[in-house]
Parts: C-alpha cells; structure tokens; sequence
C-alpha cells in the first residue's frame, strides 16, 4: 500500500498527498496499536514473572528463619548432651561459644542474604509501579 504513495502524488496532486496522508496514518495507527498490544502482554508476562519471584524470596526467607531457629534449637540440645557426658567445664564452655559464635555468624549471614533479597524485590516493585530511578535508592 505505501508503495502507492509516489503515484498517487504523481497523479492526483493535492489530492493525492491527502490520500497519501490517510494511508500512512491508518498505516502507523494498526502498527501502533499492534505494539501496544505487544507491550501489555509483555508486562503482563513481566508482572507475573515478579510476582512468583517476591513469592518464592519470601518462601526463602521464611525457611532461612526456620532452619536457623531449628539450627539453634539443636546445637543446644547437642551442647546439653555434651555437658552431661562429662566433658571437662572448661572445654564445653570454649566448644559452647564456639558453636554460639558459629550460629551467630552463620545467622548474620542469612539475614543479610534474606535483606539483600528483600532489597531487589523492593526495587523492582518499585520500578514496576512506575517510580523513577533517580528516586530510588542505590539506582
């Protein structure tokens, strides 16, 4: 159809660049409304996507809390075994904060995996909810 467009100027003149005019009009119109219909589905697509991620960080998180309270629970259990199988005082106490210190840092270190996490949900939340960059935070 656009190949029309030179005859036409051609050979009807004015009227012609008016035909032209419409033709591309109707032309960029079905291909605009085409992109649009591609863009939501990809967003559509893009939500989803998001949100079964958020979904499962959040399920991740909540079995990094489990494991390290069932980590705590059982490392004292282990440690009230070890003090009344008669283990000197001395060495229990020095395997007790060990095992404490452990805990601790291996405790820190799933919070802070379970923060950064948290952190790139939020910020794609963000951006999906059309915040600009320059207002986000680390952007």
């Amino acid at each position: 159809m656009l190949e029309l467009i030179p005859t036409l100027i051609k050979d009807y003149g004015s009227l012609g660049v008016l035909i032209a005019i419409i033709l591309l009009y109707m032309t960029l119109k079905k291909d605009i409304n085409s992109l649009k219909r591609d863009i939501n589905s990809l967003r559509k697509d893009m939500l989803l996507k998001f949100d079964m991620l958020r979904r499962a960080i959040y399920f991740l998180a909540d079995q990094f809390t489990y494991a390290t309270s069932e980590i705590s629970r059982r490392a004292e259990v282990g440690i009230s075994k070890r003090i009344l199988k008669g283990h000197s005082r001395a060495k229990s106490l020095r395997q007790v904060e060990g095992d404490i210190e452990s805990l601790e840092e291996s405790i820190n270190s799933l919070k802070r995996d379970i923060y950064s996490l948290r952190k790139d949900v939020n910020f794609k939340e963000n951006i999906e909810r059309g915040v600009p960059r320059e207002r986000l935070k680390g952007a």
